[in-house]
């Protein structure tokens, strides 16, 4: 009733006489000239205020200007003034028009008051106080008679309603202004209501949207202003990758009747409409992987995170006895303009329960965040530096400053004191590595460019080296980095230590390298069962896994670090499923029944594990934690956490 009444009175404002009338007592004075002469020299003066085209806007003040010098007692001396009100709001000048409109403030009743209270009320919103510049405008709702001040009316009143949080009158007077203008005006004004609708909170749209499109008030809203809130709720729904509001912006109302945007706006709905985005639904026990499988800087690891899933999950079925009923959905991560909260969205319209992702540490904050606003649990595979999972978020990944801080403890107790990073090219997170371990001096960075399996020539800055007497190197990339190092490296190497992160650890084993240059020593970090060499400090032996053997036989080498957790993030997730039923379902309480038993299967998970010595999440904080050890050739050094 309170809406409607709002929209009554919203209304009255727009027609050309009014609902309300006045008294006899405050009849209204009307704003004529004293003389024929002024009549004519001001007439121009009122078309070029009310329409801007016909005259630049430091003429017209030049023109009210010398007005008053030539009529100062003229009957339409205060309204010129009020014209020079407005210019100078226009011009940004609100100091200058304040002190113009001082002198106004005893008008007897009419159109030049009623306008001088519209730039008074536009002063007070410009200056923070929209309550007060609402409580201005209001009792002359229905009241204005001249087309004039009605135009500018509309316009302060539907800007100080929204300023002051009156969203849902400032909706119905955004309407009512529509309607009480010309044909001259109406471009203007439209841009103007889209600007507003543009600063509006999208739900407060949603609601008065949901109002039009009701029977009851489709005769109280004009077809415009529906047109206009439905094309700024199809840019909100198209920027959100909301394909629920998409569908329902879409959808005829209970008449039949349906908004048609147009143009690429009206594409761009069209097809976020027909998408399963945003559809709330569980299918079975189906896990999601999303990775950057196509993109160059990455699509190893990836490679080597599905390969270590696959083996979890028995995919494809060793076991054909039709117990294991896990499905898994993968999506690249990698395509263009796609944010990977469109790509995670797009699992969940799978009916995904868990979502294995985040590969690097921005992409896995992200996740974590996603995880939480939709309520569907993520396992990301790095750790994010900034950002604690929430009650969905789980990590299992290991920074990499707890394992340069692991290797620089080695390298410190062997009394080195100059190191030389070894990045990969690619990687966007490369040159941080060097900031990691503040307490080593740093050398000339080497850069793994190109194949690093493959190239012929030394991509390292060997001379360098050697000129600035380095002895240890600290490797953070991928495995064939590390290798091509020991490869290209030789003479610049002899003697020295090479540091191995955990996804380069592999390169410690000597069987898969070419020989080691005399004398060389290598660290490598070390957490669960990687790297596959010697005794890890803080985990179980190398050999404590017979899982490991096995995929290792199946598949011609040993796991690297990206498989094995790749694995892990496998057998956890299926453990968190194997309570759920098979079936699928789209109610909504079952939906979000399911994935909170997802989300307490992750937490209580526990398993024998490839990338930690521990069985599970840690208790309370969602993070697989771990040990980071140093292995040192066939021997172990302890390097705690």
């Amino acid at each position: 009733m309170a809406a409607a009444v709002t929209l009554a009175a919203a209304m009255c404002a727009s027609t050309a006489v009014g609902c309300a009338r006045r008294g006899p007592s405050n009849r209204p004075v009307a704003d004529l000239a004293s003389t024929v002469d002024a009549q004519v020299a001001f007439a121009p003066l009122r078309e070029a205020w009310a329409d801007p085209r016909l005259l630049p806007r430091n003429e017209l003040r030049a023109g009210l200007d010398a007005f008053l010098a030539k009529y100062p007692k003229d009957g339409l001396v205060p309204l010129a003034r009020v014209y020079l009100v407005f210019l100078w709001l226009e011009e940004g000048d609100d100091a200058r028009a304040e002190q113009t409109l001082s002198p106004l403030a005893k008008l007897p009743d009419g159109a030049t008051r009623d306008l001088a209270t519209v730039a008074r009320a536009r002063i007070l919103r410009r200056r923070g106080d929209s309550d007060a510049a609402f409580e201005l405008l209001r009792p002359l709702v229905g009241k204005l008679v001249d087309a004039q001040a009605r135009a500018v009316f509309g316009e302060e009143l539907t800007l100080a309603a929204a300023a002051s949080h009156r969203d849902y009158e400032a909706v119905a007077y955004m309407d009512a202004w529509l309607r009480a203008t010309t044909e001259d005006e109406r471009d203007v004004v439209r841009a103007k209501v889209k600007k507003a609708l543009e600063g509006m909170d999208p739900s407060v749209l949603i609601g008065a949207l949901r109002t039009m499109r009701s029977q009851e008030a489709r005769g109280g809203y004009s077809a415009e202003m529906q047109r206009l809130v439905t094309e700024r709720l199809a840019a909100v729904a198209v920027a959100r990758n909301d394909s629920e509001l998409a569908r329902w912006l879409t959808t005829p109302d209970a008449t039949g009747y349906a908004v048609v945007v147009e143009g690429t706006a009206g594409e761009s709905l069209g097809e976020l409409a027909t998408t399963r985005r945003g559809v709330r639904r569980v299918a079975g026990r189906t896990i999601g992987l999303l990775l950057p499988i196509r993109d160059v800087q990455a699509q190893d690891e990836a490679a080597e995170i599905i390969r270590g899933m696959a083996w979890a999950l028995d995919l494809p079925r060793r076991d054909r006895s039709g117990q294991n009923d896990i499905r898994l959905v993968t999506r690249d991560a990698s395509s263009e303009g796609d944010p990977i909260e469109t790509r995670l969205d797009e699992l969940a319209s799978e009916g995904v329960s868990v979502i294995v992702t985040g590969l690097r540490p921005a992409g896995a904050a992200r996740a974590l965040a996603w995880a939480d606003a939709r309520h569907i649990a993520v396992l990301t595979l790095s750790s994010p530096p900034t950002r604690l999972p929430g009650p969905f978020g789980f990590v299992l990944g290991e920074s990499l400053d707890s394992q340069l801080a692991a290797l620089a403890n080695a390298l410190v107790a062997r009394k080195i004191t100059r190191v030389a990073p070894v990045v990969e090219e690619l990687r966007p997170d490369a040159a941080s590595v060097p900031f990691a371990m503040g307490q080593l001096p740093f050398a000339t960075l080497g850069v793994c460019e190109g194949d690093t399996a493959n190239a012929a020539a030394s991509p390292f800055p060997t001379e360098a080296w050697q000129r600035e007497n380095v002895k240890a190197w600290v490797v953070s990339a991928p495995v064939d980095c590390a290798r091509k190092l020991v490869r290209f490296g030789t003479t610049a190497l002899r003697g020295g230590t090479v540091a191995l992160t955990l996804e380069a650890a592999p390169a410690v084993v000597r069987a898969d390298t070419s020989p080691f240059p005399d004398g060389l020593k290598i660290l490598a970090a070390s957490a669960g069962v990687i790297p596959r060499v010697g005794k890890a400090s803080g985990g179980p032996a190398a050999t404590a896994n017979e899982d490991v053997a096995e995929l290792t036989a199946s598949v011609g080498r040993e796991p690297d670090w990206w498989t094995a957790l790749g694995r892990d993030a496998g057998v956890l997730a299926r453990i968190a499923l194997a309570s759920l039923p098979t079936d699928e379902t789209t109610v909504e309480a079952e939906v979000m029944r399911r994935r909170e038993v997802a989300r307490a299967g992750l937490e209580t998970a526990s398993t024998r594990l490839w990338t930690t010595e521990k069985a599970g999440m840690t208790a309370g904080n969602h993070v697989l934690g771990r040990t980071v050890g140093i292995v040192e050739g066939g021997s172990a050094t302890k390097s705690a956490r």
